[in-house]
C-alpha cells in the first residue's frame, strides 16, 4: 500500500468530527511519518563502464523497497520515488583495481546531471576491493509519478572497466523521503 504525506484538513464549525475523519487525519499521516518511502538498491553483477562516457549503474537488487519505486526488470538505473516530495538522494560506485585516470560517480536527476553532489577521486590500483567513490548526499523534490534518479558512472583509465561488486563494497544508490 502506498501512502500519501499527510495533509491536515481543518474543520468548518459545527462540522462533526467522526472517527473515519480522525483515522484520515491522525493515524494515515503518523503511519506515513513512521514508515516514510525509502529505497536502497545495489549491484551484486559486475557492469562494465566504457572509458569516458557517462554512464547508468544497473542495479538488479534491492535492500529496501517496501514501496515498489525501483524494478530489476526494467529501468534498473532508476528509481521513482511514489510519493511527492523532498528525498534525500545518496550513492556510491566501485571500481575494479586501476591506476590510471579517475573515478567518478554522479546523480542525475530525469537524466539531468546534479552538478553540485558528484564524487570523484583519482585511480588507485587498490587491493582486490579496488577504488570505491561516495557521492555527497543531497535532497531533491520529485513529483511522486514520472521524475526519478539514478547514479551514473564515469572514469577515464583509456580503456573499459568494471564496477566492481565485491564481498566488502557494492556499488548502492539510496533514497528516503524527507518532508513535503
Amino acid at each position: 500500500m502506498v501512502l500519501q504525506p499527510p495533509s491536515i484538513v481543518l474543520t468548518q464549525g459545527g462540522q462533526i468530527v467522526t472517527n473515519s475523519f480522525t483515522v484520515a487525519q491522525w493515524c494515515d499521516g503518523l503511519i506515513f511519518a513512521l514508515n516514510p518511502p525509502v529505497c536502497q538498491v545495489f549491484a551484486s553483477v559486475a557492469q562494465s563502464i566504457p572509458d569516458s562516457t557517462p554512464t547508468g549503474i544497473l542495479y538488479d537488487s534491492e535492500n529496501l523497497d517496501p514501496y515498489g519505486m525501483h524494478s530489476t526488470t526494467s529501468n534498473t538505473s532508476r528509481i521513482i520515488p511514489t510519493a511527492p516530495g523532498w528525498y534525500e538522494v545518496s550513492g556510491g560506485a566501485v571500481y575494479a583495481p586501476n591506476a590510471s585516470g579517475s573515478r567518478k560517480c554522479q546523480p542525475y536527476q530525469n537524466g539531468l546531471p546534479i552538478n553540485y553532489a558528484s564524487g570523484q577521486v583519482p585511480a588507485s590500483p587498490g587491493g582486490s576491493d579496488g577504488t570505491a567513490v561516495a557521492c555527497p548526499t543531497v535532497t531533491l523534490f520529485f513529483n511522486g509519478t514520472t521524475d526519478y534518479v539514478q547514479l551514473v558512472a564515469y572514469q577515464d583509465s583509456g580503456g573499459a572497466l568494471n564496477i566492481n561488486p565485491s564481498t566488502s563494497n557494492e556499488s548502492f544508490l539510496r533514497v528516503k523521503w524527507s518532508h513535503q
